[in-house]
């Protein structure tokens, strides 16, 4: 008889550990308390230890019988900072005297903010509609970057990327990462291109498309040239990211972040979220290119507004309205195309820049 009761209150112990709600332990506590004295001394009569035993054995049933409660969702991430800054817009690295220990680049041109306005309602945003996952604000917020590039022909024109990417496992783990183009033309028209673009497969070369420097370029795309410790050593210092996907009509982008932030390693994606195992370079990416392609050859018939899955793929888009009840919308404005030129034997409008950022009286950290 003794077995059998204390091997009820082992069973009951593993059902209470596994369960959430509180009732659950209380009943151990009550089945504890019986046991306790149906096993006192002097020993009771057999039937009133028996009748104990049943007694268990319903308060177990009892026990098993209540389901787990259900669980409590997570709060939604925070949309403000450590320094009151907001998540989902550009913010310089100190706020009124604090530190937020990072940067994001070129704050907005005044004409991409002016376009974002008068036609969605609010200016330059980070992570919305085209982000490629909720992560992008909650998690790694601090990869968004601005990058103005002006003058991109002689006669003034101007380019905002705002774009997401950082030298760390976080970011080289991810496959998609999210974009906004504002491009204004000769003629003082701005365009609007958004979505995700392609890095390539996170998996090490030759499975996927994270390839160390040193090992040379493999020529596919898209890819993700890194820098791993002994590529860093070689004196190359330069993790540069090829993008594909995002749409016929969108530009090409490359992206390159000099000075990286952490050294790649071929098993970071299995530890990818915890910032302990990360290996610092010291540096923090402040040196940074941006080079974008456009071809009005491809683009026949995209003019104004039309309507695009984010990464391009949803082949003839919807066309004529800055709401879109499916995908992201894009506008092209019928002047772009005059901006241009031929070269290498085609039209193409093109830019390429590289730019030092400052701290901006930040102690920076990672991730930056």
């Amino acid at each position: 008889m003794r077995l059998r009761v204390i091997g009820v209150v082992v069973l009951l112990g593993v059902v209470v550990w596994a369960a959430a709600d509180p009732r659950v332990g209380q009943l151990q506590t009550l089945i504890n308390q019986v046991v306790t004295l149906c096993e006192s001394s002097p020993a009771l009569p057999d039937s009133v230890r028996a009748e104990c035993a049943i007694g268990v054995e319903h308060l177990t049933a009892a026990a098993t019988g209540i389901p787990p409660l259900p669980e409590t969702p997570p709060p939604p991430p925070s949309t403000v900072g450590v320094c009151g800054e907001s998540k989902t817009a550009w913010h310089p690295s100190v706020v009124s005297g604090c530190d937020t220990h990072h940067e994001h680049g070129d704050a907005p041109a005044s004409f991409a903010t002016t376009f974002s306005q008068d036609t969605f309602g609010h200016g330059v945003e980070y992570g919305g509609d085209e982000a490629s996952s909720p992560m992008e604000n909650s998690m790694k917020h601090e990869a968004f970057k601005g990058f103005l590039i002006p003058s991109v022909t002689a006669s003034g024109s101007q380019g905002y990327l705002r774009y997401h990417a950082a030298s760390n496992p976080a970011d080289r783990a991810a496959q998609l990462h999210s974009y906004e183009f504002y491009y204004r033309d000769r003629a003082g028209n701005v365009s609007f291109f958004q979505g995700v673009y392609d890095v390539g497969n996170p998996a090490p070369y030759p499975q996927g498309a994270r390839v160390p420097r040193r090992l040379g370029d493999p020529g596919f795309r898209p890819i993700m040239l890194v820098v791993d410790q002994q590529t860093w050593n070689q004196g190359i210092r330069c993790e540069q990211w090829y993008m594909f996907g995002n749409g016929g009509w969108a530009p090409e982008f490359s992206l390159t972040i000099c000075n990286t932030t952490t050294f790649y390693n071929a098993a970071e994606n299995a530890t990818a979220m915890d910032q302990s195992t990360w290996q610092a370079t010291g540096d923090f990416g402040l040196t940074r290119r941006a080079e974008f392609f456009w071809y009005p050859s491809r683009v026949q018939g995209f003019s104004g507004w039309f309507c695009a899955n984010p990464d391009g793929s949803s082949g003839q888009p919807q066309m004529g309205s800055s709401t879109c009840t499916q995908g992201l919308p894009q506008y092209i404005a019928p002047s772009l195309a005059n901006d241009a030129a031929l070269r290498f034997g085609v039209r193409r409008l093109e830019g390429l820049l590289q730019k030092q950022f400052s701290a901006g009286g930040s102690q920076l950290r990672l991730p930056n």
